[in-house]
């Protein structure tokens, strides 16, 4: 049975009477007086108006804020009318699996004391001090067709209730009485404050921290819409909801675009992949610093705006954009040669018709168009003598270790580093220059891993190459260790390479660290120890890209 449904039934408003008085919540008088509601069943009058449509114009009343000498707006109806959305109130207890298990307010068997001890029992949390904010004006600045989306799970369980809530909060008027006078004004109410169904509205509007965003969002969308001007924000406004009329600038990627595109928002495309240029145009230790790695200008080329997007919503791609962010960029001189000739690039993406493009014709123009620039005083990127691509990473390298079977010892690599998966250690293929070009495993711990080779073959060397990237908290291990076993049980003292870590502010490196051995082994212990400063973060990586066995 549905919460309108139980409005009728006098077992429910008895049910509701002694909630009250075992809660305390009631004076004499007041129990009195719901006695006589309950008893005479005036709700029955109350909710046949509400049926009906009928409802009565709240009162709009200011009211001091408790703690402060600011006043608060709060909305009061009449009382029968009250006493019912009390009622309703109590019943929409039921549905208090809605919200977060963050969420405090407004609930039965939590609060502050709760939430107080939850945060005491978290050990890793240091700290002796916290926050209190507060959200200006939260109930009244719903935004009610949000609130209303967000309430459509009830059209299916409890239509009526839908449909009386859908028309209490669209209705913007309210009674304003001053001096003695009354008039009605129009404003926006939201979920009108000191009504006893807000909280439960303010909780179904804010459910989760993502949610919060989506409010600050939406409340700013509409604040510059009413003054001509329309809201861009990057693809985290997805994130809680996205307020209506907003556009989306895609740089986690492309897919926040394409899921913005399909629900008929506006998107500009800038992807960090293709479209940010604090990156090297070239082979990171040729190159001035940087901050993101490796961005040469055919990886730039090759990006495609309209991928993945429905040709029927082809129309919301309002176009692409590149982004060049400064902290490493301390002159305007270092911002050009990190502009050009990658911003040729961007231009031809965004005027050429999708699968068009051809790059060994783009790449001469580039060349003559950079020239060109340097003739005039711009420092563009030569791109006569661009190294390119790492050799090594062009083709599979073939090893005693390739394609054989490895084995985690410990924890594994991260999730959003696996480059191949469980054999990317021993498939062969070499990293480029950057650690997201998916060759290059990342560890945020030691790599400890077995590696079986089949059959007890010579050894003479074991090694594996390493990159550091200081800006993205990427470093080189202290030491790698090497072990060996004939039969996987009983394995040789290790042979320890040290690494002195280089001393120097390049932002990308590589450095392969090997061992020369004279062995006979069928498995291999390969450890690669992190630094303990870099132990101490454990936001920090180590990335590898293949053990080599020969």
């Amino acid at each position: 049975m549905e919460v309108w449904e139980k409005l009728y039934l006098p077992e429910c408003w008895q049910e509701f009477m002694e909630y009250k008085i075992q809660k305390q919540h009631l004076s004499g008088a007041e129990q009195s007086e719901l006695q006589d509601f309950i008893e005479k069943k005036r709700y029955l009058s109350v909710l046949a108006g509400m049926e009906k449509e009928a409802l009565p114009l709240p009162y709009r009343k200011e009211v001091n804020k408790s703690g402060v000498s600011k006043k608060r707006v709060v909305y009061c109806f009449p009382k029968d009318f009250n006493i019912v959305l009390k009622m309703m109130a109590y019943l929409l207890l039921r549905y208090d699996d809605l919200f977060a298990d963050n969420c405090y307010a407004f609930r039965r068997n939590y609060g502050v004391k709760n939430a107080v001890r939850r945060i005491r029992s978290i050990r890793e949390l240091s700290g002796k001090y916290c926050l209190k904010v507060d959200i200006s004006n939260y109930f009244n600045s719903i935004h009610v067709p949000l609130l209303l989306d967000r309430l459509e799970f009830l059209k299916e369980r409890d239509g009526k209730l839908f449909a009386f809530l859908k028309n209490l909060l669209s209705e913007n008027r309210a009674v304003h009485e001053e001096d003695g006078q009354k008039s009605i004004v129009t404003e926006q109410k939201g979920a009108m404050a000191g009504t006893p169904i807000s909280p439960f509205l303010a909780n179904v509007y804010l459910k989760d921290v993502d949610e919060l965003q989506s409010y600050l969002v939406n409340r700013i969308t509409r604040f510059l819409e009413s003054r001509g001007r329309h809201a861009i924000g990057w693809d985290e406004i997805l994130d809680g909801g996205l307020a209506e009329g907003a556009a989306v600038m895609s740089w986690r990627g492309t897919q926040g675009g394409i899921t913005a595109a399909s629900m008929g928002h506006d998107v500009i495309m800038s992807p960090g992949d293709y479209c940010y240029f604090d990156s090297s145009q070239d082979a990171p230790f040729s190159q001035p610093k940087s901050f993101s790695g490796y961005r040469p200008l055919e990886q730039v080329y090759s990006f495609e705006p309209t991928d993945g997007i429905a040709d029927e919503y082809v129309r919301h791609l309002l176009g692409l954009q590149a982004n060049l962010w400064s902290e490493f960029v301390p002159t305007g001189e270092y911002m050009e040669y990190l502009l050009y000739p990658r911003a040729f690039a961007i231009a031809e993406i965004g005027w050429s018709p999708a699968g068009s493009k051809d790059y060994p014709r783009f790449r001469e123009n580039a060349v003559r168009l950079a020239e060109s620039l340097r003739s005039k005083g711009y420092n563009a990127f030569d791109l006569r003598n661009e190294i390119g691509p790492r050799p090594e990473s062009l083709k599979p390298l073939d090893h005693l270790a390739a394609g054989v079977k490895i084995t985690y010892n410990g924890r594994k690599y991260s999730n959003g580093y696996p480059a191949g998966g469980d054999n990317a250690l021993v498939d062969g293929n070499l990293g480029g220059w950057f650690y997201k070009d998916n060759r290059w495993q990342g560890f945020l711990c030691d790599v400890d891993v077995t590696i079986d080779l089949g059959a007890v073959k010579d050894i003479h060397y074991v090694g594996a190459t390493f990159l550091s990237h200081t800006s993205a908290e990427v470093g080189f291990p202290v030491r790698t260790e090497v072990s060996f076993s004939e039969d996987g049980v009983n394995f040789s003292d290790p042979v320890v390479c040290l690494l002195e870590i280089p001393d120097n502010d390049s932002c990308a490196l590589l450095h392969t660290l090997g061992t020369t051995v004279t062995a006979k082994a069928r498995y291999i212990k390969y450890k690669a120890v992190r630094d303990d400063v870099t132990k101490n973060r454990s936001h920090a990586f180590i990335f590898i890209d293949e053990i080599v066995v020969n």
